[in-house]
């Protein structure tokens, strides 16, 4: 391996997508690969010339890791001791954190790779689209409110729960606290169809990292709040609502652009500056919860885009070769150039569905994803961690330790167990489809409890070699 590496390549990689769909466990896995690096478990480079990782090391003296109010550190250490030591899957983030490595590889010759990978909140993704382009805060406001009510009119689903809340707002001598709560109803009846996509987020996730819990909506409505506190909240209103109640207007304005400011701001400038975004598509969850879902995984990824706005031309290639040949890492720009969709959780189903996997989350972005310019568009059925494992004696049955009997019970990590798995079909129904018609069985991850063992994967080389050109 070469000793003179005169060259630093920066590649800045956002993990992004609803909440459970396994960001945290996609980049745990990948840094437990990268800095225990095996050949034979984790292909790294071109099929001609693998590589191998060495002189590996976290970068925690950045300027972005040190200056006052950077984001805090993802916390690998903790999310890989809870696979080994409890044999579960790691919590959900409740914060955005950035984790920062540096490494060579016996396939570049006088390059090293440096790592600045961001770890979102589910929830939070929910609010990019609020970054509306607009300069003034009140035109900002009206944006979001339009596009939010029109997507909740519209949805026959949700329209149902959220008629009350905009025959209410509409009324003249409706109070303003009255619409509020209307509105937290309709969303806790929203969370419990579920339907992800779900603004302000703090109702799920809110700024003390408190997650919703219970299933009465009323209840979740006054014990949950829509901004950044029960004093601050703010909802989106129709057009016509606001031109009645212009008081209302004038207290959510202000609401909303802090909102803005402290939650929404921070997440979407360190997403401008990655040079690579992953969006995680769960295929299976929502083949698994309907048609509701993949509307709602399809209207989130279209407003995500356009809050974006990613483009690549030629002239940023050439801009991005001079930044990396002549600038120190610090002073470089950066901007988003490729985009990997992935499907995850792909262990779960038998290897001849793995391909049929990919195409459904193609056809579920395809649209939004070509109105890109420039940008490198990447599709991978990704198992980040093996919980189950494929049944060579029977026609698509699977064994793994399930986290639930047949009957919903949860059971703790032990045997593996069989279980079937029906067909992944080659295209989306298009007569749509009832929750649980097609069932994927949750189950516990199978690790190794030796913390310098990578976990077994599926696609999440390939990934990474996409991410790391």
């Amino acid at each position: 391996m070469s000793t003179f590496r005169w060259k630093t390549v920066e590649r800045r990689i956002g993990i992004i997508g609803p909440r459970w769909c396994g960001k945290t466990v996609l980049l745990t896995s990948l840094i437990n690969h990268l800095k225990f690096h095996d050949p034979l478990r984790f292909k790294l480079g071109a099929a001609n010339k693998y590589g191998e990782v060495s002189h590996y090391k976290e970068i925690t003296d950045t300027p972005d890791v040190r200056k006052p109010g950077s984001l805090s550190w993802f916390d690998y250490e903790g999310y890989r001791n809870q696979f080994v030591q409890n044999g579960k899957w790691p919590a959900a983030t409740k914060d955005i954190s950035q984790y920062v490595c540096e490494f060579e590889r016996s396939d570049w010759t006088f390059n090293r790779l440096r790592l600045h990978l961001f770890d979102l909140p589910g929830e939070r993704v929910n609010d990019i689209p609020m970054i509306t382009g607009e300069k003034d805060a009140k035109t900002a406001y009206a944006a979001w409110s339009d596009r939010t009510c029109r997507r909740l009119e519209k949805d026959l689903t949700t329209g149902e729960y959220f008629q009350p809340f905009f025959e209410l707002a509409r009324r003249a001598d409706a109070s303003v606290a009255d619409v509020v709560h209307r509105y937290k109803v309709a969303l806790a009846k929203s969370r419990l169809a579920y339907r992800p996509y779900i603004t302000p987020s703090t109702f799920l996730l809110d700024r003390d990292g408190q997650r919703i819990k219970g299933t009465d909506s009323e209840i979740l409505a006054k014990t949950r709040y829509c901004g950044l506190s029960p004093e601050e909240e703010f909802v989106p209103l129709p057009a016509d609502s606001r031109t009645t109640h212009p008081e209302w207007v004038e207290a959510f304005v202000g609401r909303f652009a802090k909102y803005q400011e402290e939650v929404i701001l921070p997440v979407v400038s360190s997403l401008k500056t990655c040079h690579a975004l992953v969006i995680m598509v769960d295929v299976l969850a929502i083949l698994g919860h309907g048609p509701g879902m993949y509307n709602d995984y399809r209207q989130l990824v279209g407003d995500l885009l356009a809050a974006l706005d990613p483009k690549d031309t030629t002239l940023d290639l050439v801009l991005r070769n001079v930044y990396e040949t002549l600038l120190p890492v610090n002073w470089r720009r950066s901007w988003i150039s490729r985009i990997a969709f992935v499907a995850p959780k792909t262990d779960r189903i038998p290897f001849e569905d793995r391909a049929r996997v990919r195409s459904l989350m193609e056809q579920l972005v395809r649209h939004e994803a070509k109105n890109c310019r420039g940008i490198t568009m990447g599709y991978f059925p990704v198992a980040a961690v093996l919980g189950a494992r494929e049944n060579q004696q029977g026609r698509r049955e699977m064994l793994g330790s399930t986290l639930y009997d047949a009957d919903g019970t949860p059971l703790t990590p032990g045997a593996e167990r069989k279980f079937s798995v029906p067909p992944v079909p080659d295209v989306w129904p298009e007569q749509g489809w009832k929750p649980g018609d097609f069932i994927f069985p949750d189950v516990y991850p199978r690790v190794s409890p030796l913390s310098n063992c990578p976990t077994e994967q599926v696609g999440l080389d390939e990934l990474f070699n996409f991410l790391s050109w």
